[in-house]
């Protein structure tokens, strides 16, 4: 299966306690950086199941360093939802389930 995905798309996600912690401490090291207060260390609103929103390319940033085997989880369940307009139900490039795809962490959880 061919899969199209643009790193400015936006994508949902649950994370988990430690997640959230890592949330907070790069904002933390943002300022500290900046040497002032340049943000307001405060969380991305959750939709009504919980999900938070995020561009591709800002989660990867913000977490990929910390989503590696045998790490704890930043995200729970262990799924990326994307739900551009361009990936529709009956796309013949992307095949119908990636508007809700599970992405895994490692082999043991395949």
């Amino acid at each position: 299966m061919q899969v199209k995905i643009n790193l400015n798309d936006k994508i949902k996600v649950k994370l988990t306690e430690y997640g959230q912690q890592i949330y907070y401490q790069k904002l933390e090291d943002l300022n500290k950086t900046a040497g002032r207060k340049i943000v307001k260390p405060s969380f991305r609103e959750k939709d009504a199941d919980g999900y938070s929103e995020f561009q591709m390319h800002d989660f990867m940033n913000i977490y990929g360093e910390y989503m590696h085997c045998c790490a704890p989880n930043v995200i729970d369940p262990i799924k990326i939802i994307c739900e551009n307009e361009l990936y529709r139900k009956g796309d013949p490039y992307v095949g119908d389930d990636l508007c809700e795809r599970e992405i895994h962490q490692s082999p043991r959880d395949m």
